[in-house]
């Protein structure tokens, strides 16, 4: 290669290096995804926020009907599926339970707090912003209510946690838990409203899990007879369904 030829390969090789990083941006190799949504975004936008909402309901969980009702007297399938069998034979233990609910409910209750925590510095109209929190009140009494049937006392978590703290959480006794639970349920009554679609939470609704809460902590606190309202709370609930007709969640 001659001197000129070394000359002009050298000027275009420093001119297109020249080029080249005179053109980059800052945080070219780190693009934003224009498709995601942070979960700050998410709570700068009152559809987020409603998205966010519609998405704790999806998560409440259903009636296993080839489960349970296959292991109980109200039907049985020809095809009942290896969990009703497991059950029904004997064969589960705390490593293999087709009933257990513990971590998807903790992973749900952990999404409620993230909104409890977050909803007040959210652009949602006021009065939207408390029914939203009794919504969340609820569903957080709701899943927590399966836990306390399926296991008893179970650690109670206020707040959505952090990696910074204390993930070995402390078990609670069956009296924190169901006090914890009537707790949640009687910010949900103070919050929700009466006349709200068959598919949400309303005050009747709060209202009902609480007197089927009672019935269920009667049965597990039968040698505390002086504790109020349970031994009445069978016949209140037997009147609230009767007077309000189709209640949405007063499934126990």
């Amino acid at each position: 290669m001659g001197l000129f030829q070394s000359k002009i390969f050298k000027f275009i090789f420093v001119a297109w290096t020249i080029l080249l990083f005179h053109s980059c941006k800052s945080g070219m190799l780190d693009p934003a995804n224009p498709g995601a949504i942070t979960s700050d975004d998410v709570w700068k936008d009152t559809k987020l926020i409603e998205a966010y909402v519609a998405g704790m309901y999806q998560d409440v969980p259903g009636w296993d009907y080839n489960l349970y009702n296959n292991i109980t007297d109200e039907a049985r399938s020809n095809y009942p599926g290896q969990a009703p069998n497991n059950v029904l034979v004997g064969e589960w233990d705390e490593t293999n339970c087709p009933m257990d609910n513990w971590a998807g409910s903790y992973q749900r209750i952990r999404r409620i707090n993230e909104l409890l925590a977050r909803i007040d510095g959210s652009p949602v109209p006021a009065d939207r912003k408390s029914s939203i929190k009794g919504e969340a009140y609820f569903l957080r009494a709701l899943h927590y209510f399966g836990l306390a049937k399926r296991y008893g006392g179970v650690p109670i978590i206020r707040q959505a946690q952090t990696l910074s703290d204390d993930l070995l959480v402390k078990r609670n006794s069956i009296k924190e838990t169901f006090d914890f639970i009537v707790e949640d349920l009687e910010n949900a009554y103070a919050m929700l409203p009466t006349d709200v679609s068959p598919s949400k939470a309303s005050k009747w609704a709060a209202k009902g899990y609480r007197h089927a809460l009672y019935c269920l902590r009667q049965a597990h606190c039968s040698t505390h007879p002086t504790i109020p309202h349970y031994g009445q709370s069978q016949q209140r609930l037997a009147n609230l369904l009767s007077k309000a007709g189709s209640l949405p969640y007063i499934k126990i």
